[in-house]
């Protein structure tokens, strides 16, 4: 039985491949950390829990094959692929979540071509 990606997680690997970055499980320590405004998505993709220096929180224990999001250095959520659980606050939520991943996307995609 297929299970349905999380919209956000997708998002996030649209936002890797747009930056043009290695594959993560390749790059050091196998783990990515991005920040764009008030947002911070550390991905683990190794095939054991990591922890994971993120500004302003310290370290952070990530499960294998999860991102920790982080809003304005607050923890706001922990997904995986296939779900998980986000804020669901007035700005941090995962609606905000989801266009300032496509923001950085299409500025990501501006810059590859210029």
């Amino acid at each position: 039985m297929e299970r349905p990606l999380s919209v956000v997680f997708m998002k996030i690997v649209e936002l890797h491949e747009a930056l043009q970055l290695p594959a993560i499980n390749r790059m050091p320590g196998g783990f990515h950390v991005y920040e764009f405004g008030p947002w911070q998505v550390a991905v683990n993709a190794n095939p054991h829990e990591a922890i994971i220096a993120v500004k302003q929180w310290g370290p952070c224990t990530i499960p294998s094959m999860n991102a920790a999001i982080f809003f304005n250095g607050w923890l706001a959520g922990i997904i995986t692929p296939f779900g998980g659980t986000l804020a669901a606050g007035s700005e941090a939520n995962e609606d905000k979540l989801i266009a300032a991943l496509e923001e950085q996307i299409l500025k990501a995609q501006n810059e590859a071509k210029a």
